[in-house]
């Protein structure tokens, strides 16, 4: 049983990779998440594209669509959270800023 503690597996330097989420008129907020990028069919199967996801303990920061991470030096835009496992983890969908 997995209980309600998910800190042991988002433990930085496991899967887990530091994250900064960045809001206009608030500091900077730092915490561990969980990357993942799966290549998406685009354009009715002729182009790829990727799906990008920051899985984190729900309890550990307040994401909200329009708010920027930073996940290993590259900046992304989150475009909608999920809550997951009962909501002890928030999935969110991020996208890749230019």
């Amino acid at each position: 049983m997995i209980g309600e503690d998910l800190t042991p597996f988002f433990v930085e330097g496991e899967f887990a990779v530091p994250v900064v989420r960045r809001r206009a008129s608030v500091p900077d907020v730092a915490f561990t998440g969980i990357l993942t990028t799966t290549d998406e069919e685009a354009l009715q199967g002729y182009a790829l594209t990727a799906d990008h996801r920051l899985s984190y303990p729900t309890g550990s920061i307040d994401l909200v669509s329009g708010d920027e991470v930073v996940v290993n030096g590259e900046t992304f835009l989150v475009r909608r959270t999920d809550r997951v496992t009962d909501g002890l983890e928030t999935e969110a969908v991020i996208s890749k800023v230019s």
